[in-house]
């Protein structure tokens, strides 16, 4: 705002500040001829109300579990005020709120204070709900209100059962044409009834998925990020960030995944940089800690690492080519040989390099980072050649010795970079389809190796024998669009389990893409999915491989489940939604994939659903785990529980390598990060490492790794978890244990955990899997002396919190215990006034009716705790009228059931024999006439 003045003058604005809690800051300028430029100190202003609410939901909570929210209260006025609460009602949200609209507490907050209102819900639906909340303060028009969203997920365990098919026509179709039949695998038997399921399948052509969640932005975030710890730790953080810029700069794929990015990834590898010089020593080598001494296996990855960084920033060459004088003057012998002067604490980096043949693996690891670093240092380090020559030398000695194929792999590659590769020796270790290198000690090695033969065939351009590889890759992707373990999904899985093989797969994928050509490529992929008449037709050809398309297509299928394809390179993304609720055994469905052309392409289908919990002793074959929850304080103020994990690797000969322990944990609740870095950190340290895993999906968890599990004495881990949020009907939580290089989910061990469960619970009426909000007090049966004029206006009462319906004369045919329901099933005599309700699905929002159910059979559904009350006998008849929010819809059965509310009038029907008789004269007459009355004139409107 720029106003003139002929004088010194004051000016006042009236403007209008938002009342969220903000501090406002003002500053005044004035320019003029005789003092120049002149800024007044600025004025800070502190908008806020004086009283608000905020509201405590947790993000994601588990369908049917019984959760505590707060609505917190702020007073900032001087005085105390007394305050009323209300919270509203949200649909398929049971609370005290539920078919009432809303429900309120009235409150004192003291000056100056601050109050908490708890409020106890459970969410009856997985989906995103609306929680709200709205405070007015009494004799006042102050007031406020909060809304946040609960994000509610099935009970049970998400499982992703993944199928993938390669296609190439030309070679295994027939006169060209190649059709693959396939059938999402959801078992209709362990499912979580009412739970979404759902298909996605991806598409991919020439090009591999690798980098599949760095496209749609989610594995990116865990690629880059700033490095930080100490020599070890920084070098894990800084390879990430290395390698998804030399990645994405040789795939030209900046622009899927942001072209602004790259200056963020730049940022972090000079900060990475900066931090690993504070672990250099003058002789040029690298330790975890200044004060450690220093190590042969981080020096060099230290020199290999800096190499491909010095492409993309300043890099100084001295800091490289230094490291490499350490190399050659203090690790490597006279015969070539490179050892270890040191030690590694996070052995795990290094791979396989100290397993079996460790002496050429090293040889071969600092022979590679130089020569990686010779176009720095060859002028700089007049020895360095010479070295190379030595070490390449011993490899060249100690090959037909070799029994490891990690490190065949991997010497291979450091002589094919000196073109001496013997291809003999490296395909007598590969898979008989010479499709990859099998490594005993686990899926990871074998991708790491892998790897390193795909760099050497590379290497030395034989491009024929790369293509059963790069099949071989394809397949091992997971439903991530990764390589399980090794995709990097957050700066810890990666950096515990999988740096190497991390590091080399990137490295072997983009030499591989970028080094191989292929003109003729031009595929044709049709996919006829369910519920279409037409399929959905691709292409990808060599002028697409970067082009990325998006359109949505919306339909109807069978079954309960929803199709989701994924193409990347060309990308279409189509989601065929079911909005009716079908028969469960319609969920799999048949997709026909045709593929005609030159070229090939993988289709991934991954099946996803929930199954029930179970702990299945099938699955623990590989470890005996137990989990015990042991009460430290069980005050009303806070809960704090001992979880006690002991493990034991089942196995006669041998520890288990690197571990993973997938904590679940309860809602509600948070772990106590000092026990966890007490385990992880001394020479007596249980456990690697940790990560909290703060989930928008699912539920929130705790991954502990740790270096061996023993075959011979249990391992035990002990922390505590505290509960933040109350939660009744607490739904368990899993741990699951698997060795990192595990290939799928069901292998793992698991075993289900919670706290002794406590009274108090809002209410609900089950049957079978269906339940029904019903948080409200109990309906009584009309006895004694009945007003007739109070019958006939019931039927016609129209208020919202009491309206009328329906009206039924019916006959108690049965009765069931259903634990904490009470189920009668009734034959319906006569229907007095039908009964009307509203329907909503995820598409509609209609009126329905429960018609023509004149001697048909229905099911009311009361509270065993209300069984008195309502002293309903098997066969006697009874009026009884109800509102429309007490009908729902039974799909399983095609039917309908009833609640039997607080506001249900439930009344004995005298028989015929008995209408005779003094005791019920005055009780027919009275119905009798509501019934004429209503049948002959209805409702006045």
């Amino acid at each position: 705002m720029l106003l003139c003045f002929s004088e010194t003058i004051s000016f006042v604005k009236n403007m209008a500040l938002q009342d969220t809690i903000t501090t406002w800051r003002f500053t005044g300028i004035s320019l003029s001829k005789t003092s120049g430029l002149c800024v007044a100190d600025p004025l800070d202003i502190v908008v806020r109300k004086d009283i608000f609410v905020d509201l405590k939901v947790p993000y994601t909570s588990v369908r049917g579990e019984q959760i505590e929210i707060k609505a917190v209260l702020h007073n900032h006025n001087p005085e105390p005020v007394t305050v009323r609460v209300y919270l509203l009602e949200t649909e398929h949200v049971c609370s005290a709120a539920s078919k009432r609209g809303n429900y309120q507490q009235e409150v004192n907050v003291e000056a100056s204070s601050t109050r908490s209102v708890p409020f106890v819900i459970i969410p009856m639906r997985e989906g995103d709900f609306n929680i709200e909340v709205k405070v007015a303060v009494l004799d006042s028009e102050q007031g406020d209100g909060f809304r946040k969203t609960l994000h509610v997920v099935p009970e049970g365990i998400l499982i992703k059962s993944p199928l993938t098919i390669t296609l190439d026509p030309e070679n295994e179709g027939n006169d060209g044409k190649q059709v693959q039949l396939l059938r999402s695998n959801i078992p209709l038997v362990d499912i979580v009834p009412n739970s979404t399921t759902s298909t996605q399948i991806a598409v991919t052509g020439k090009k591999p998925r690798e980098l599949k969640n760095a496209v749609t932005g989610e594995s990116m975030s865990g690629l880059i990020y700033q490095p930080s710890g100490c020599g070890e730790e920084n070098m894990i953080h800084l390879t990430m960030p290395v390698i998804a810029t030399t990645y994405l700069d040789m795939t030209y794929q900046w622009e899927a995944v942001g072209l602004e990015r790259r200056d963020e990834a730049l940022q972090h590898i000079i900060t990475g940089y900066r931090n690993q010089l504070r672990y250099r020593k003058g002789d040029g080598s690298f330790a975890a800690y200044p004060d450690h001494d220093s190590s042969t296996w981080l020096t060099a990855y230290v020199v290999k690492v800096f190499s491909l960084a010095h492409r993309l920033v300043d890099v100084q060459s001295k800091v490289i080519c230094d490291g490499v004088n350490f190399l050659i003057h203090n690790a490597q012998q006279s015969d070539g040989m490179f050892r270890e002067v040191g030690r590694m604490s996070h052995v795990e980096m290094t791979g396989d390099v100290g397993g079996t043949d460790s002496d050429v693996s090293l040889t071969a690891f600092c022979l590679i980072a130089m020569q990686e670093s010779s176009r720095l240092c060859s002028a700089n380090v007049k020895s360095l050649q010479d070295s190379i020559n030595k070490a390449v030398s011993y490899l060249q000695k100690r090959l037909l010795t070799l029994i490891n194929p990690y490190t065949v792999a991997m010497a291979s590659y450091a002589l094919a970079n000196e073109n001496k590769l013997n291809l003999e020796i490296l395909h007598r270790f590969s898979s008989p389809d010479l499709s990859h290198w099998p490594v005993p000690r686990g899926r990871v090695f074998t991708l790491e190796a892998t790897a390193y033969a795909l760099l050497a065939l590379v290497k030395v351009k034989a491009f024929n024998e790369t293509w059963p590889i790069a099949r071989w890759f394809n397949k091992q992707q997971r439903e991530n669009g990764g390589f399980g373990s090794i995709q990097v999904r957050t700066r810890f899985v990666t950096s515990v389990l999988t740096l190497q093989a991390t590091v080399t797969v990137y490295q072997a994928v983009a030499e591989f893409w970028t080094s191989e050509q292929n003109p003729g490529y031009d595929l044709n992929v049709d996919i006829l999915l369910p519920g279409r008449s037409k399929p959905v037709k691709y292409n990808f050809n060599s002028r697409n491989h970067f082009a990325t398309r998006t359109s949505k297509v919306r339909t109807i299928i069978f079954g309960s489940n929803y199709y989701e394809i994924n193409l990347l390179y060309v990308f279409l993304l189509i989601r065929l939604f079911d909005f009716k609720s079908l028969q469960i055994n319609n969920i799999n469905q048949d997709v026909t994939v045709v593929a005609t052309g030159l070229g090939e392409a993988t289709v991934t289908m991954v099946s996803l659903f929930y199954a029930l919990p179970k702990e299945k002793h099938s699955d623990c074959q590989k470890f005996n785990m137990t989990v015990q929850l042991l009460p430290e304080k069980t005050s009303e103020v806070e809960k704090i529980y001992n979880m006690r994990i002991r493990l034991l690797y089942n196995n006669k000969y041998q520890d288990a390598a690197m571990t993973v322990l997938d904590i679940g944990l309860l809602t509600g609740f948070t772990v106590n990060t000092k026990d966890l870095n007490l385990l992880s950190r001394g020479r007596a340290r249980t456990i690697s490492k940790y990560k909290e895993n703060i989930r928008d999906s699912e539920r929130s968890s705790v991954i502990i790794y740790m270096d061996k599990v023993s075959h011979t004495k249990p391992e035990e881990i002990i922390f505590r978890i505290h509960q933040k949020q109350v939660v009744g009907v607490l739904q368990p939580a899993a741990v699951s244990v698997y060795e990192h290089d595990s290939p799928q989910y069901e292998t793992h061990c698991v075993r289900f955990y919670h706290p002794e469960r406590d009274a108090g619970k809002l209410l609900r009426l089950c049957k079978s899997d269906e339940c029904i909000c019903a948080e409200e007090n109990c309906s009584m049966q009309k006895k004694g002396k009945i007003d007739n004029n109070d019958r006939t206006e019931k039927i016609c009462e129209t208020e919202l919190d009491s309206k009328i319906d329906f009206a039924y004369k019916v006959r108690v045919e049965e009765f069931a215990d259903g634990l904490s329901t009470d189920i009668y099933t009734v034959l319906v005599l006569d229907v007095i006034k039908e009964g009307g309700f509203v329907s909503i699905t995820l598409t509609t929002f209609e009126r329905s009716s429960d018609v023509g159910l004149q001697n048909k059979r229905r099911t009311f559904l009361s509270f065993r705790h209300c069984r008195e009350a309502l002293g309903i006998k098997i066969g006697q008849n009874y009026l009884i009228m109800g509102t429309s929010k007490d009908i729902h819809a039974d799909e399983p059965n095609h039917s309908y059931q009833y609640v039997l509310g607080e506001r249900t009038w439930i009344e004995y029907w005298p028989t015929e024999a008995e209408c005779g008789n003094k005791k019920y004269n005055t009780t027919c007459a009275g119905i009798e006439a509501m019934v004429q009355h209503y049948t002959f004139f209805g409702c006045r409107q």
